[in-house]
């Protein structure tokens, strides 16, 4: 080969491997950037799901536990302390609409999050939650009002009792008084002589089978009084339904004792004052019984106390259960986000790790 060609061969060479070199690393530039925006994409997409879509379903299941606990909490203060008890019906309402709102959201980023919760369930638990809570308000309210009326139909035995044993004490006197009377009637016509062995004898034998028997008998009822008082006052310390049967069975029978009292004094009082003051006595007894057994009395009243709290106690326990399935079912939800998050930064990392193995694989095979 002559000098002139050899000179223009080796430009063209040399600019031809020139030119591969610059399309080689032109070519291995595209292929690194491509690989590392491959990479970063991969990384964004995890930092957006964390972003756009577990921490927003983190926070709903957490807002919604939060919402469940303070609404019992606050729920169980108010019928407790008794203030703004008349502010529940409305927060529940509110509490319903939100927890309905948060549901919703989570059901919504757990389906683009590919999370498999029993949202439906959810649903189901926090309808029967806030049902639940509002039976054991009608359930707070009714013992309210029961107690109320309890109260006031004690007050009405009370003063029923006071007029009974006034009567009782009333012919109690008169009769006293009666003895003592004929005692001292009896001393004078002795000391004057006006007296004689048979009108003493009939003195002393109506003094003995008829005065002092009904004596007798009116003291017994005033004790019958007392026997009642203090069977009805066991409704102080009563707190279940077979503790009122035993109490209601105790003053059931102080009544019946005390009835028969009265039809034995009835068989003494003939007389004209008498028969009204067995009048009155029996008048009074009738409304004592009515206010302590009747179906508007004392013990009804209580009935009706003891019934609204075993359904507010029933009704706690029913919540004990709901809560703890609802409450389940969103714990499964954070558990569900957080092993989402721990892949999500696993799977990061792995790809960074890929990512620089992959770039510095490919920059060395350009080399």
């Amino acid at each position: 080969m002559s000098a002139g060609g050899a000179q223009r061969f080796l430009p063209t060479t040399l600019r031809r491997k020139l030119t591969f070199a610059f399309v080689l690393v032109g070519l291995m530039a595209a292929v690194c950037g491509a690989i590392g925006l491959w990479f970063v994409d991969r990384i964004g997409k995890s930092v957006s799901l964390y972003s756009e879509v577990t921490s927003p379903l983190l926070a709903e299941a957490m807002a919604l536990t939060e919402n469940t606990r303070r609404i019992r909490l606050e729920f169980f203060r108010s019928i407790s302390n008794g203030e703004k008890v008349e502010q529940l019906p409305a927060k529940l309402k509110d509490m319903h609409a939100s927890n309905r709102a948060h549901l919703d959201a989570i059901r919504r980023l757990g389906a683009e999050a590919q999370i498999k919760v029993d949202l439906d369930a959810a649903a189901m638990r926090d309808g029967e939650f806030i049902e639940t809570l509002g039976q054991m308000l009608v359930a707070h309210n009714r013992e309210q009002a029961s107690s109320a009326t309890a109260k006031d139909r004690l007050a009405a035995f009370e003063t029923g009792l006071r007029v009974f044993e006034e009567k009782l004490d009333q012919l109690s006197n008169r009769i006293d008084s009666a003895i003592t009377r004929v005692e001292d009637q009896t001393r004078v016509h002795i000391q004057t002589g006006e007296t004689t062995v048979d009108a003493l004898g009939k003195v002393l034998s109506d003094l003995l089978t008829e005065t002092y028997p009904t004596l007798q008998s009116a003291n017994r009822l005033l004790h019958s009084a007392d026997v009642i008082d203090d069977a009805v006052r066991g409704l102080r310390t009563v707190t279940g339904v077979e503790e009122l049967d035993a109490v209601e069975s105790r003053a059931k029978r102080a009544f019946g004792m005390t009835q028969t009292g009265l039809k034995r004094l009835s068989g003494r009082l003939r007389d004209k004052q008498g028969k009204a003051d067995l009048s009155a006595i029996q008048q009074s007894f009738k409304e004592l019984t009515a206010t302590a057994l009747g179906s508007a009395g004392v013990f009804a009243a209580q009935a009706a106390v003891l019934k609204a709290r075993a359904d507010l106690a029933a009704g706690g326990e029913v919540l004990d259960r709901i809560e703890r399935t609802y409450l389940g079912v969103l714990d499964g939800v954070v558990q569900a986000v957080g092993n989402l998050n721990q892949d999500a930064r696993r799977n990061a990392g792995e790809v960074i790790t890929t990512s620089r193995q992959t770039i510095g694989a490919t920059v060395l095979l350009a080399l």
